[in-house]
């Protein structure tokens, strides 16, 4: 609430007044102060992003598979990547670390994608599994060499997706190479109050 609020509205207040500047800047001014309105205007839309993220509340409203739908169709609308989220059972009552969880690690791999994949088209797909909840991501990009430490390697977003799945339990594997795309897996385990909820989520 605090970074929607507060950050948000300092943002808000800045590109207003980079509004302002420009429409009384020299037009060899106007290019640059137009490039920083966008990264402002970017910036406050990740904020945003992250304040919606961060509210456990509004994921449950919203469940996962709609909250992971929405993002998606936002994030990749103006961009020429195919996508499609498969969910093979029903998402509703994951517990809300759980789900947290999931969804963070989907951005992240969504936003690599982005930045380094040149990927045409991307799979997310979810399934309640009876060992916990299985989450699939798989591009056709160029791929990459995958290390054993990324926090070593200053990896940053492929540490925090694999320290997200390790805080409740579970793992998180990628498999790449160049020239081959990338495969993500991810397993989070039920907790065993959860158990019987996932059983009857399979049918079993």
């Amino acid at each position: 609430r605090e970074l929607h609020d507060d950050i948000g509205q300092l943002l808000t207040a800045a590109m207003m007044q980079a509004d302002w500047l420009q429409r009384r800047l020299p037009n060899d001014l106007e290019e640059g102060f137009a490039t920083l309105r966008d990264t402002i205007d970017e910036t406050l839309t990740k904020v945003r992003d992250v304040s919606a993220i961060l509210n456990p509340r509004q994921l449950n409203s919203l469940g996962l598979e709609a909250s992971l739908r929405a993002h998606l169709l936002r994030t990749l609308e103006n961009t020429s990547v195919h996508w499609s989220l498969e969910c093979r059972q029903q998402m509703t009552g994951i517990p809300e670390e759980m789900a947290v969880a999931a969804f963070r690690i989907t951005q992240e791999a969504v936003t690599n994608l982005l930045r380094h994949a040149q990927a045409a088209n991307l799979l997310v797909r979810l399934q309640r599994a009876p060992e916990g909840l299985r989450l699939y991501i798989s591009d056709d990009g160029v791929g990459f060499t995958p290390v054993d430490d990324p926090a070593r390697h200053g990896l940053r977003g492929m540490s925090g997706m694999q320290e997200r799945a390790s805080l409740i339990g579970g793992w998180l594997k990628v498999t790449s190479q160049p020239g081959h795309g990338t495969q993500l897996e991810a397993l989070f385990p039920w907790a065993p109050r959860d158990l019987e909820r996932a059983n009857l989520g399979n049918g079993l």
